[in-house]
């Protein structure tokens, strides 16, 4: 009876503390595309659409900072109240008492890792479409980083084979030029472009024109160019690999591992799609028993700031780590694990040590 009880009042503070997150999240949200209203023409009700669409988009990233803080502040609400410790001197136990947390973490780390996978891919590209429509864009931007069809303009369609955020490389570039008949009159095929310093250098380009027969092929060599399109694409999908769905990425590391590129920053993001997921049952194995003290010397703020401090050492933790992994320092697994396992050890530590004590 009690753990159902701990579980209804653990849950009416994860509610209440993702709402706070999504509102804040919202209210910075709007206020990142307030320029939109003039530069746009947007009106207040698609601004508030648009912010309805991103609000799913946080959940993720917000749940694990929610699931510690209502951790830490029931745990708090019930010591303050003494039920804890006549729970206890009843002959209750405090792994008992961490059951409803750990469950519910679990529960949320696989919502995450669905939600991830199967929920977020489609908000996410309605998102971005109403974000598109909105600003008018001729080109039609996805979230995909493979195989993307854009219209630059009513005259030249470019299909790109892959694109590569993160070190600012395009790969397998196709340009169809379309004459006034609305026929393809040229086409030029770049196998590979990058960025040099805000310029684009555009390797071993070939044309053919397709008005002469029979065609006439051009080897044209390099060429450097601005770009606008490219750079737009590159700053637009910087974000992406974070934002890509897990079988998204592994489909993106398979088709760069066949190509000889290098796939360490995607296979961090993959790494950290799960990790972020599990991080939320670590993160409450920590906060649960940090909060939980019989002593004279019992202060709450002191609890809550001990909790936090650790959490916030997690955080700094896996931050120093990511970049380690993202530097080539440690391998991708290790980065992404390891600070979980840590941690883990740490909170069944502190465990053991809170049931010794009561």
């Amino acid at each position: 009876m009690f753990d159902k009880y701990v579980l209804s009042v653990y849950i009416k503070y994860i509610i209440v503390v993702q709402a706070l997150i999504m509102i804040l999240t919202m209210f910075t949200s709007a206020i990142s595309h307030m320029q939109g209203l003039q530069k746009y023409g947007f009106t207040l009700a698609q601004l508030a659409k648009l912010e309805l669409l991103t609000i799913p988009m946080g959940i993720n990233s917000a749940l694990p900072i929610t699931m510690t803080a209502a951790s830490i502040i029931t745990v708090l609400l019930l010591m303050r109240s003494k039920e804890l410790m006549a729970y206890v001197s009843l002959g209750g136990r405090v792994q008992r008492f961490l059951m409803p947390f750990i469950a519910a973490s679990i529960a949320a780390a696989a919502f995450m890792i669905f939600f991830d996978s199967k929920i977020y891919p489609p908000v996410r590209a309605a998102q971005q479409q109403y974000y598109s429509e909105l600003k008018r864009q001729k080109v039609t931007n996805n979230s995909s980083l493979l195989n993307r069809w854009i219209m630059d303009d009513a005259n030249k369609l470019v299909h790109i084979g892959m694109l590569d955020p993160v070190n600012k490389n395009v790969r397998d570039i196709t340009e169809y030029i379309i004459d006034d008949s609305f026929q393809i009159s040229h086409i030029r095929i770049i196998p590979y472009a990058y960025n040099d310093n805000g310029t684009w250098i555009f390797k071993n380009i070939q044309s053919a024109d397709l008005s002469t027969v029979p065609p006439k092929i051009e080897n044209i060599g390099d060429r450097v160019s601005s770009s606008p399109l490219l750079t737009d694409l590159t700053s637009i999908s910087g974000k992406s690999p974070k934002q890509l769905a897990p079988n998204e990425l592994k489909q993106l590391i398979r088709v760069m591992k066949s190509r000889g590129l290098n796939t360490v920053q995607y296979e961090m993001f993959l790494g950290a799609k799960y990790a972020n997921a599990l991080s939320v049952i670590v993160l409450v194995l920590l906060a649960v028993p940090i909060g939980i003290d019989f002593s004279r010397r019992y202060s709450p703020l002191k609890s809550a700031a001990t909790a936090f401090a650790f959490c916030l050492s997690f955080w700094a933790v896996m931050a120093a780590m990511s970049s380690l992994g993202g530097s080539n320092v440690l391998p991708a697994l290790a980065a992404n694990y390891l600070p979980l396992a840590i941690f883990l050890v740490a909170g069944v530590v502190i465990l053991y040590r809170r049931e010794r004590s009561r």
